[in-house]
This record gives structure tokens, sequence and C-alpha cells, in this order.
């Protein structure tokens, strides 16, 4: 695959999870305003959100790890090679 083409491939998965990031932290923040509310939140809505947080935590631990491992393979992938000229 051609250098430019992966670099663009890298760039926007790591924009895909830069968006998962945006996406939790809006779940969170909703969750923190349910929960900040002077009455008590329906344990429905409360349990929602926290199913939303945890299938996004999910979502992001994966597509980091592939995003780190592809990042190093890419890196590992253009250096030059020692015994080369």
């Amino acid at each position: 695959m051609d250098v430019q083409v992966q670099v663009e491939v890298l760039r926007r998965h790591s924009e895909y999870v830069g968006n998962l990031v945006t996406q939790l932290t809006g779940k969170l923040t909703q969750l923190a305003h349910v929960l900040s509310a002077p009455q008590h939140p329906p344990a429905a809505q409360t349990a929602g959100l926290c199913a939303e947080c945890d299938q996004l935590a999910s979502a992001l631990d994966a597509e980091t790890d592939f995003l780190r491992r592809r990042v190093h393979f890419f890196v590992e992938d253009i250096q030059p090679s020692p015994d080369s000229p």
C-alpha cells in the first residue's frame, strides 16, 4: 500500500477514535447532569446511560488498541533497515 494512503487510513482511524472519545464525553456529561439532579433520577435512565458509556468505552478500548498496533507496524515498515545504505 502506498505510504500516503497508509497515512490517510491512519488519520481517519485516529479521527474515528477521537469521535468515540467525544461521544463518551457527551454521555458522561449527560450522566453527571442526571446524577446531580435534586430528585433521584429514574433507574432506567441511569442504567441506560451507564450501558451506553460502557459500550462506548469498550469500542474505544478496541479501536485505540487497533490504531496503536497499526501505527506501530506502519512506523516499522517505513523506517530504513540498519542494513540499507
